[in-house]
């Protein structure tokens, strides 16, 4: 018993610098994470930050701890000389793994007692609540340590076999119908590690259990078997061929993995027959639910069916895919919700089809036609360089056949040319077009450039370019991207549509000039507006500010949309913004509205100021930043 605990005592002082950066390490990373948690305007539970360090950082520090005790003994080969000393082959893996896990298990349940004092004055926490959570802590971190002093023994063949399980887990995970999140170990810190209060998860526990001495009995055994030999063998390192050897049965197993494996059917969306119209000579489908929304529904049946088969026509598709419209009354008649499905399973839009002042059955069908395009074409339409034609054809369709486009249309291109006209570089940049004037306004802009395209060459052309763009669906690899290349816009425009794009450009300032002089009556004002950061009652707030040269028409609204959009300038989609709503006073220019205390410091966040309640027909956009939050 002397001998081992001065093993024991051996090992802990060898390592002992080793260790002290492990528990800093971990310190840090609480620390950190408590910070972030703390800064969040709202959390669910602060013990996130006891999860998070678990999922994240204890593996990183379980696997540094086992390449620490095992992997630099049996490397080094100086585990010869404990050998030679009066002690029995097992003791020397057994003293290496008993210190390892009572090192992890020490920051493990650290970590769980100081996030407990740092929550258990801002949330309810119960004795039952802690043994479960300390439970799966305890059990997780027993199987960490196990697992990496196993993989440790394995020696030259830890690192491919850390890559095939990984790799073995995803392939499971995305192409069966098993859930990893709720095997063994991983179900332990899964999404109700820190949630669960009075349910005991029995069954991952034991499987952890069984899985811990599964891989502890591994490294025993390999430590023991032959008087050691294997486990000295395996740590020398891997010859050229054996290296290059084993990437080729990798590789050829996963191969035949991909190969052979089903593929992960699923059962398509469907609705069920009760409140449901389906057309008859189209994949079109719209709910209605109750009846007496009946009527409102096959008056938006007609319309459409009236509408897309043209559209397929136009495109040169072979079918339309399923375009499906839910009724949703709690959205106004102009607003529609995209719902994200199945790669096959077509577009689902939610819509307040009701008939009534609000409704806009053209913002309906050129939201629909944008959105079958994008399908058509697996989303390569919302590529930037090509973007544009997509929202004009999307935003032109509904009226196409009119001798002019409807005011509002017009009226929004002209807003949105009001500092800027539609040069190359601002069609390039489509996407910060959209940002800056709104997803309508900008579409009303790209509408008139498609009219003005059928003015100088014909429908023919707007359908040509059309087809050229968006008539088949790119391969999702490099070549879509060597073609984009290949075949900027300015060359399909010239090829397929017979058209400069510099003619195109002048055409069209010249219809703006044209409209601009007709609409000269029109509520155009002039803005002066900006968007800032100040401190106010020690917390910093968003603030908007805009003026107007005139008053807007009464009733007019004003909403401050904000979105937290990380370090990056990621599109911002219309839906994901929060929104502050208040009515415009009437009679004044002025107004000004504040966030305070939304966004803690470091924030990088995307706001917009619109105005609604405008001859536009669509928000009108007073001013756009991203701000960065002091």
């Amino acid at each position: 018993m002397k001998r081992i605990a001065a093993l024991a005592l051996k090992d802990l002082a060898e390592h002992a610098v080793a260790l002290a950066m492990l528990v800093l390490f971990m310190g840090v990373a609480w620390a950190l994470l408590s910070l972030i948690v703390l800064a969040q305007p709202a959390t669910v539970t602060y013990l996130e930050v006891h999860a998070s360090l678990m999922r994240f950082f204890l593996p990183v520090a379980g696997l540094a701890l086992g390449n620490r005790l095992v992997v630099a003994e049996y490397h080094g080969r100086t585990q010869r000389f404990l050998e030679s000393l009066p002690l029995g082959r097992a003791d020397v893996i057994l003293v290496k793994l008993a210190l390892g896990v009572l090192v992890i298990e020490a920051l493990a349940l650290g970590s769980l007692g100081a996030t407990l004092v740092l929550a258990i004055t801002r949330e309810a926490i119960d004795a039952r609540f802690v043994a479960i959570i300390a439970a799966r802590t305890a059990t997780y971190a027993l199987f960490g340590m196990c697992w990496f002093t196993a993989m440790g023994m394995l020696g030259r063949l830890r690192v491919p076999l850390y890559i095939a399980i990984g790799v073995a887990f995803a392939l499971v995970a995305n192409g069966t119908e098993l859930e990893v999140s709720r095997f063994g170990p991983i179900a332990l810190v899964a999404d109700d590690f820190v949630l669960e209060r009075t349910r005991w998860p029995v069954e991952p526990l034991l499987v952890t259990l069984a899985l811990a001495a599964g891989w502890a009995l591994l490294a025993i055994g390999l430590a023991t078997v032959r008087e050691g030999s294997v486990a000295e063998t395996l740590a020398k390192r891997m010859s050229l061929r054996e290296g290059v050897t084993l990437v080729i049965v990798v590789i050829a197993i996963l191969i035949a993995w991909m190969r052979l494996s089903p593929p992960n059917q699923r059962p398509p969306y469907e609705w069920e027959d009760g409140g449901v119209l389906r057309a008859g000579d189209a994949p079109i489908e719209i709910m209605y639910g109750l009846e007496d929304a009946r009527p409102d529904a096959e008056a938006l049946m007609a319309r459409l069916r009236r509408e897309l088969p043209p559209l397929r026509d136009a495109m040169g598709w072979a079918q339309l895919p399923t375009v499906r419209v839910a009724l949703s009354e709690r959205l106004d008649g102009s607003t529609f919700e995209r719902v994200t499905l199945g790669e096959d399973d077509g577009i689902l839009v939610r819509a307040n089809y009701r008939r009534g002042p609000e409704w806009d059955e053209d913002a309906l069908l050129s939201e629909l036609v944008g959105l079958v395009i994008d399908d058509a074409t697996g989303g390569r339409a919302l590529w930037e360089p090509i973007e544009w034609p997509r929202d004009g054809i999307a935003a032109w369709w509904p009226r196409r056949d009119e001798p002019e486009l409807p005011e509002t249309i017009e009226l929004r291109a002209l807003w949105a040319t009001r500092e800027r006209g539609p040069d190359a570089s601002r069609l390039r940049a489509w996407d910060r077009t959209i940002q800056r004037e709104g997803e309508r306004v900008a579409g009303a802009l790209a509408a008139v450039g498609i009219d003005v395209l059928e003015e100088q060459r014909g429908r023919d052309a707007v359908f040509a370019l059309g087809r050229a763009l968006y008539g088949h669906e790119p391969p999702d690899d490099f070549r879509a991207v060597v073609h984009g290349w290949l075949h900027p816009l300015s060359r399909t425009l010239r090829e397929a549509a017979g058209i400069d794009e510099r003619a195109l450009i002048e055409a069209w300032y010249a219809r703006l000039a044209s409209l601009r002089a007709s609409h000269r009556g029109a509520w155009m004002p002039r803005v002066e507006a900006r968007i800032d950061v100040e401190t106010a009652d020690g917390l910093p707030t968003i603030v908007a500010r805009a003026t107007l040269d005139r008053p807007p028409p009464p009733g007019a609204t004003v909403s401050l949309a904000h979105f937290d959009d990380g370090p990056f300038d990621d599109f911002v989609w219309p839906w994901e913004p929060q929104r502050e709503e208040r009515a415009w006073p009437d009679g004044e220019r002025s107004i000004e509205m504040r966030l305070p205390g939304r966004y803690g410091p470091g924030s990088r966040v995307w706001v917009a100021l619109d105005l609604e309640g405008t001859p536009l027909g669509a928000p009108m956009r007073l001013a756009e930043a991203r701000v960065e939050v002091p």
